[in-house]
């Protein structure tokens, strides 16, 4: 590897998100078999409350994002197979070793994982896919979107909102159906200050959400959103009120397609752009047809479920 291309790798590899890997690559390659079935099953099967358990698949999440990474990196021409073969193969020793981790694989649709591995030829046990070709021209779309995702995963607003969208409830009030109905009308009736402030973090980081993943798509040439929108699979789901019921995706929970924002909510511009909600509505529509890409991409590729 070229010194260029290893400075590349090593910024990759300690950039802002690692953090949020550590506590996985510390306590996954523990974890006895029973244990890691417990701690990485579906959490439609069985939700999940224990808060060392959600720390812990977070942390697990993180770590396949970062995998997630190398796949788009490579498919994307910004780093060669043979540039990350050794950190990839590493990770999926220790992070990948137990039947629940790689299960999780499918069930949470890390197929950009499967892809990676296809590639080096490490046999995970489960259907064969054939990756994406190689772009060799999109280099520079991958480290425009390093620097989109970088945003991202240090936002605050964001990571409250994402956490909403995953079933979260704070201030004992405000969760998905709560923030949607109130985004409308905010002073119809009084919060708390914690929940207040959960609120209006979490409106800021739903207009983050669409305001990034946008940028992040319409920077993309057609063929490559589903790949990217594997990445983010997760969110644009819950964002649209859509999850894998029995490997179908289906209507369940609260979707913000056609959510509206009280123009007191809406954070100062410098400059004067479409009004909040053509603004609100144009950039929901650009993630609705991303996700429908994805989402029939992620259906004709991942039909055997575990």
């Amino acid at each position: 590897m070229i010194s260029e291309q290893k400075k590349r790798l090593q910024d990759l590899l300690v950039a802002p998100w690692r953090r949020f890997s550590d506590l996985a690559r510390d306590q996954i390659p523990r974890l006895s078999s029973e244990d890691a079935a417990n701690c990485l099953r579906s959490h439609a099967d069985s939700p999940i409350r224990d808060k060392d358990e959600i720390a812990l698949r977070s942390s697990f999440d993180s770590a396949l994002g970062e995998l997630q990474l190398l796949e788009l990196a490579v498919v994307c021409g910004y780093f060669s197979i043979d540039d990350i073969r050794e950190v990839a193969l590493a990770d999926f020793e220790l992070l990948l070793k137990s039947r629940a981790a790689v299960q999780y694989l499918q069930i949470y649709d890390y197929l950009a994982i499967r892809f990676l591995a296809a590639r080096l030829g490490y046999d995970f046990g489960l259907p064969a896919v054939d990756p994406p070709t190689i772009n060799p021209c999109a280099a520079l779309r991958f480290a425009s979107f390093l620097s989109l995702h970088a945003d991202f995963s240090e936002s605050a607003p964001m990571d409250r909102f994402l956490k909403i969208l995953d079933d979260f409830r704070f201030g004992k009030l405000v969760n998905s159906d709560f923030l949607k109905k109130r985004l409308a009308a905010p002073d119809d009736f009084p919060l708390t200050e914690k929940a207040r402030l959960a609120f209006r973090e979490a409106s800021l980081g739903l207009l983050e959400f669409v305001d990034l993943l946008s940028t992040v798509f319409q920077q993309l040439e057609e063929s490559e959103v589903p790949l990217f929108g594997c990445f983010y699979s997760y969110w644009l789901g819950h964002f649209f009120g859509e999850r894998r019921v029995a490997g179908i995706f289906t209507r369940y929970g609260i979707c913000f397609e056609d959510v509206r924002i009280h123009m007191s909510l809406w954070p100062e511009r410098d400059e004067p752009t479409l009004s909040g909600s053509a603004w609100l509505q144009t950039h929901i529509a650009l993630l609705r047809n991303a996700w429908e890409h994805t989402k029939t991409w992620l259906s004709e590729l991942s039909r055997t479920r575990p």
